[in-house]
């Protein structure tokens, strides 16, 4: 990117989530080449206002908004579109609970130069408590071997339900990508997140990027680039999908935090909106050859027999005593 000026603002949804922002945010504010950082707090009631503000005092690019009721983040990351500066040319959509490092948004800007893309994200790999970002890459460098040594690597996108494999360190172009994705200003200028969806747990963010392919923009995925999702404990957690009122064992809480019942019923009516908007699109793009209502019905399945997986290699690791959690990395294999 030498010789190539850009302006770039940081958009953070959040809600009741203080504990993981003051984790996250001394990273965030880390960031290389980030003029502006937007947090929108969707009605929380915790210390999140009162710990924005007093980083706003020592940081001049922190811009604190509050929706007037509780909306959910499709809401919220409008909101900050709407509230940024005319000089922004570029927009990174963060996560109060992603850990993003120092050169993340400038190494996606390289590749975003480089690939010719509208929109790119990287890897977003799940951080282990107590794990630095060197074990975790490691961690995962391991289970890639393992997957390329026993199965076939799953492919970056599984068209059957819509879903990603976003641990690949490969680089090609998507039809989506995950969340924390860096977006040009064209893009926001002309798209919104949809604000349909429900509850704030699944589809808006790739209702956004499908419908930014319609229109002719460019997404790509560049494994080379890594941010840090945050695995905590249920009890520990809130705002979200995850506030569940539960105090589970550290592994028990791990798995119902993976199987995500009952956020499942949630993500089906999600799912139902998002064919019924997108599947002629989708038919021509992933070349479906049945109506819409089976591939709503092949969704319940898919994440049926998804949760089934995971509580087979949860009871595998208990048994056997043994880490097969490259086996839940193959989840959207087929």
């Amino acid at each position: 990117m030498a010789g190539l000026l850009v302006h770039v603002a940081l958009i953070i949804p959040t809600h009741n989530r203080h504990r993981l922002l003051i984790r996250t945010m001394p990273y965030y504010l880390k960031l290389k080449g980030v003029e502006e950082i937007i947090i929108v707090d969707d009605c929380s009631k915790d210390q999140t206002p009162s710990y924005i503000r007093s980083l706003n005092r020592r940081d001049s690019r922190i811009c604190y908004l509050r929706m007037e009721k509780r909306s959910g983040p499709h809401h919220c990351r409008n909101l900050g579109i709407a509230h940024l500066s005319k000089t922004i040319d570029h927009v990174i959509l963060g996560e109060d609970d992603v850990i993003m490092p120092p050169d993340y948004v400038s190494s996606l800007l390289s590749s975003m130069h480089r690939l010719g893309s509208d929109i790119i994200a990287g890897r977003l790999l799940s951080l282990d408590a107590h794990e630095d970002f060197e074990e975790c890459s490691s961690r995962y460098a391991h289970y890639l071997k393992q997957i390329r040594q026993l199965s076939t690597e799953p492919p970056l996108v599984n068209k059957r339900a819509v879903q990603g494999n976003f641990f690949l360190d490969s680089v090609s172009p998507a039809p989506f990508v995950h969340a924390c994705s860096l977006v040009k200003r064209s893009v926001v200028d002309k798209i919104r997140f949809d604000g349909h969806y429900r509850f704030g747990y699944f589809r808006e963010e790739t209702d956004f990027y499908i419908d930014a392919r319609m229109k002719g923009f460019r997404i790509h995925y560049d494994g080379s680039c890594v941010c840090y999702h945050m695995t905590m404990l249920l009890e520990r957690l809130s705002g979200g999908g995850r506030n569940l009122g539960l105090r589970l064992p550290h592994r028990v809480a791990s798995l119902v935090e993976r199987i995500g019942f009952p956020r499942i019923v949630f993500d089906v009516i999600n799912n139902n909106y998002f064919l019924d908007k997108y599947y002629h699109y989708l038919k021509r793009e992933l070349r479906y050859e049945h109506c819409k209502r089976y591939y709503k019905v092949e969704f319940v399945l898919c994440w049926l027999k998804r949760d089934l997986r995971i509580l087979s290699n949860f009871l595998e690791s208990l048994v056997a005593k043994r880490d097969v959690a490259w086996k839940d990395l193959m989840l959207w294999a087929d």
